[in-house]
């Protein structure tokens, strides 16, 4: 797996440790001699890399021109990424690390905005019976950019780190069901569960491209401070075991929040040790 490049997913709350996840990965790659692309959204993530150096490829993701308090919905932050997409798809020398810091406030929100700048609004509603078609092309937008990332990094063993804001929603699948009916309609609930902030459905399953997920928490009474990795899903939710890596993951004591530990892992299980 190490081999073929892993994709990491790393859930929390802001200020939980995701980007200094990330930092980690940009300070491996340059151990390694490779580069490195960071994708960054909001710009505050890039406090986060201090010690990113010439080997790190830093893409702003913004869309300066979306003001809907002005009536202006002028998109130009999804066109960066996809442009750098197709140059990074193109590179003969492809990095060693592609970070997404984070996934929902860049790739999420400029595809979104994306979307509806073609509309000339911020509020689906107020498409009246076309306020669905905005999700059904986002959710066909984002499945094609986790396509081509998942192909890039087993052709070229680049590994990637998506680092996700949390949203408490429900989970789909999760507890038992519960059914509620209010007049005619029946709507049947879930329990909630800590998942990937984005738009639609695909937030109950995004992470199924991902080689590995995890919660970043913290660890109580650790001075200094540090925060750990939770392997992703708990005791409620099935998963793929990956070869019994997860298995094997969850049985650590702990796992730090740092990537090249995080290599070391994987390096030793899949060598069943």
């Amino acid at each position: 797996m190490t081999n073929a490049g892993i994709w990491t997913a790393l859930i929390s709350p802001p200020g939980g440790g995701k980007s200094h996840f990330g930092n980690s990965a940009v300070g491996w790659a340059a151990e390694q001699g490779g580069k490195a692309v960071l994708f960054a959204a909001p710009l505050g993530e890039l406090d986060s890399y201090p010690a990113a150096g010439s080997n790190l490829v830093v893409v702003p993701l913004f869309d300066e021109s979306w003001r809907p308090s002005e009536g202006k919905f002028v998109s130009t932050g999804y066109k960066v990424l996809m442009d750098k997409l197709k140059e990074i798809e193109a590179d003969k020398e492809p990095p060693r690390v592609i970070v997404f810091d984070t996934m929902n406030a860049g790739p999420s929100d400029t595809m979104w905005v994306n979307i509806m700048s073609g509309y000339g609004t911020d509020d689906p509603r107020t498409l009246g019976g076309n306020s669905r078609q905005p999700y059904v092309t986002y959710g066909s937008r984002f499945t094609e950019l986790m396509n081509r990332l998942d192909l890039f990094r087993f052709r070229t063993g680049c590994h990637i780190i998506s680092l996700w804001h949390e949203d408490i929603r429900e989970a789909e699948g999760q507890g038992v069901a519960r059914k509620e009916t209010e007049g005619s309609k029946t709507t049947v609930h879930w329990d909630l569960a800590r998942l990937p902030m984005m738009r639609g459905s695909l937030r109950q399953d995004v992470t199924k491209w991902c080689s590995l997920a995890f919660y970043v928490e913290p660890v109580l009474n650790s001075k200094p401070f540090r925060c750990k990795l939770l392997v992703t899903p708990d005791a409620t939710r099935l998963a793929k075991s990956r070869g019994g890596l997860v298995t094997a993951l969850q049985k650590e004591p702990e796992i730090a929040n740092d990537f090249p530990k995080l290599l070391q892992l994987v390096e030793k299980h899949r060598n069943g040790k």
